[in-house]
């Protein structure tokens, strides 16, 4: 598996499409209430979340009411995706990278 395997995901907001290593780059977090990490578009800082489950991720956005619930924008398959979720972090690894997306307090 090499980079030329992952699928871009696109901004639910401006549509610019980003490769899920860029994304989970800019994440900023994890939410607390699932596989979600928290981050700003890297082409128009609009806020998005990025749901990584299995081998798949997805990019939308989490609304709130009235309970935590992800609006997914684009999911697509990542070969190689490994997430493994803790109670303080989210443990994401993908081809030669590992992220650890520590859990947003609010």
């Amino acid at each position: 598996m090499d980079l030329a395997d992952l699928r871009r995901l696109g901004c639910p907001h401006c549509g610019r499409p980003h490769d899920l290593l860029v994304l989970l780059d800019a994440a900023e977090g994890s939410h607390r209430a699932g596989p979600w990490a928290t981050l700003h578009c890297p082409a128009c800082g609009a806020p998005c979340a990025l749901e990584l489950a299995g081998e798949t991720a997805a990019l939308g956005r989490v609304e709130a009411v009235p309970r935590a619930l992800f609006a997914p924008a684009v999911r697509v398959r990542q070969p190689g995706l490994r997430v493994r979720s803790q109670p303080d972090a989210l443990v994401v690894e993908l081809l030669h990278r590992r992220f650890v997306l520590t859990r947003n307090k609010a």
